[in-house]
């Protein structure tokens, strides 16, 4: 029988749980009503109107729902950009910007979201600063608790940016106009902090050509003079070139990626030292600049007609992950497709040929799609945002990967399907960016048919379709549990199995890798104090098998 955790919002303490040793013992969780897929309501008093969990292993938060954010004029389209948790609370805000439809007129501001997932707050607000009658204020990264917003100049051609106060964007923190940097034209699209609470800025410059542009501010937010001698730094690696994505390695070297038009529609990836120059001693003389590649149906391809970079993520290890779109004239009609890229942190490639997303849905292929946000855990399995057209619009897009980039397909992101596209609504779902709650809970935001929408996930791994131990029976007991529990198997297994404890948020909190087994084809956990008590699921692993088992600690 197929398993998938149940959303609870209940504590411990409120879940009613039939003892059985079976598998296929009853639950009733009678505060929210939801059962599992296969069983029955008890009856508690409570439980009146139950009703089944999705299936599969990535759904919506039934509680929490889809929601909206929008303007009281109905003239406006609402999107959100950006989106930063609050690690103790997990209330989080987002930048969000308001635009007349069919025009270049808008506002720009941020939301501000409680722990429960309503609205605490909403700021917008017309630019008015870094030069006259300026007629766009789009809010885009976050830094600290400021976000970045870009300018356009009205009839005098003027562009600039603006850093605003996040909670209240009316506090303005300092404008940068072209001529602070000697161009005509910039843009800013990716932002991030130092250790020391230095400011990154990535995106581009246009003076007669277009080029990377990285600018490094004080905490008061001056220029800091002793990167590069100026503050900045300008870098060509082609004509049209822009800086989409900027981090930090643990040794304070900077990562900057983006992509160029010429030679050759690359992505580009480059580190620079701390102070500004380009590291030689990175991949090739500093950078490296490169085609997506993908893998479909065991075919390799290399989509040399675009290679647009996004979103980069750097790890623990420094490794580096790249997302973004790329096309090929040949294949899906020329069509762009969400793909990705890793390097190892001095620059080699270590990703290779990397698996292509949709890979069960051949269908997919033909339409347009982008990822826009690449969001990884601590053990290097990562997930892609954006979105991909189905039928006429587009719908939101997100997919997990394992840590060595193949498709995880035990990750569904729409209920009873193994693709990962959603189709909110009638109109264009976009995932612009997501995070992870400090509970393993995702949240995303984006833009939904023009408004402006957030949700969070539960992100599970229980459910393995491909494999459901069929004829063999595993009895777990004793349940509810002290400090051990046997798993017995009714027939010989004759391969290596991993056993992993997981509790209801998803969070794995224990692990056993290739356990001996005892007498009756028996294998025992021991060592269960430190748990607290509540519900629990075990979940059994082989190279190509998978079960998932439920229990009580006391």
């Amino acid at each position: 029988m197929k398993k998938t955790l149940l959303f609870l919002l209940l504590s411990t303490s409120n879940l009613l749980i039939a003892q059985n040793t079976s598998t296929s013992s009853i639950v009733s969780i009678c505060g929210n009503g939801i059962v599992e897929p296969g069983e029955e309501c008890d009856g508690t008093p409570g439980c009146n109107d139950c009703i089944q969990t999705p299936t599969g292993t990535f759904f919506v938060e039934s509680s929490y729902g889809i929601k909206n954010n929008t303007s009281l004029n109905p003239n406006l389209k609402t999107a959100n950009r950006g989106v930063k948790i609050n690690p103790t609370t997990n209330a989080f805000y987002m930048t969000t910007n308001w635009n007349y439809e069919g025009q270049n007129y808008a506002y720009g501001g941020s939301t501000g979201i409680d722990e429960n997932g309503s609205i605490e707050y909403q700021w917008y607000n017309e630019s008015s600063n870094g030069g006259l009658n300026l007629n766009k204020n789009f809010p885009l990264p976050i830094i600290g608790d400021d976000y970045v917003s870009n300018l356009i100049g009205d009839g005098i051609n003027l562009k600039g940016i603006e850093i605003r106060q996040i909670t209240n964007p009316s506090v303005l923190k300092t404008t940068i106009i072209p001529s602070d940097i000697g161009e005509i034209d910039f843009d800013i699209f990716a932002a991030t902090t130092q250790s020391d609470g230095k400011i990154l800025l990535a995106g581009r410059c246009i003076f007669s050509i277009g080029r990377m542009i990285i600018i490094r501010l004080n905490t008061d937010y001056s220029f800091d003079t002793t990167f590069n001698n100026t503050g900045y730094v300008k870098l060509t690696f082609g004509s049209d070139c822009q800086a989409r994505a900027i981090g930090v390695q643990s040794s304070g070297k900077i990562i900057v990626a983006g992509h160029r038009v010429s030679p050759g529609s690359q992505g580009i990836v480059a580190r620079l030292n701390t102070n500004g120059t380009l590291d030689t001693t990175f991949g090739a003389n500093g950078y490296n600049n490169f085609y997506f590649e993908v893998n479909t149906q065991n075919n390799y391809f290399s989509l040399t007609d675009l290679s647009e970079v996004y979103s980069l993520y750097i790890t623990e290890a420094d490794n580096i992950y790249l997302c973004g779109t790329g096309s090929k004239a040949s294949l899906w009609n020329g069509k762009n497709i969400p793909t990705f890229r890793g390097y190892t942190s001095t620059g080699a490639d270590w990703l290779g040929m990397n698996d292509l997303t949709h890979t069960t849905e051949t269908s997919l292929f033909n339409v347009d799609g982008s990822a826009y946000k690449i969001l990884a855990n601590a053990d290097e399995t990562f997930y892609l945002g954006g979105f991909s057209t189905a039928t006429n619009n587009k719908g939101l897009y997100l997919q997990r990967f394992n840590s060595v980039g193949n498709v995880d397909t035990s990750f569904n992101f729409k209920s009873g399907t193994v693709h990962a596209f959603y189709d909110l609504t009638a109109g264009d779902d976009i995932i612009h960016d997501m995070v992870k709650q400090n509970d393993g809970k995702i949240i995303l935001v984006g833009e939904s048919n023009n408004a402006g929408f957030y949700t969070r996930i539960m992100d599970v791994s229980l459910n393995t379709p491909s494999f459901e131990m069929k004829n063999e029976t595993v009895i777990l007991s004793p349940n509810p549990v002290s400090n051990s529990f046997h798993l017995q198997f009714e027939n010989e297994i004759n391969e290596q199995v991993t056993i992993r404890l997981i509790d209801i948020f998803g969070k794995e909190v224990y692990t056993i890798s290739n356990p001996d087994y005892t007498a009756q084809n028996t294998i025992t956990v021991n060592n269960l104090e430190t748990l607290l008590s509540g519900l629990y699921f075990v979940k059994i692993t082989s190279n190509t098998n998978s079960k998932v088992l439920k229990f009580i600690k006391k």
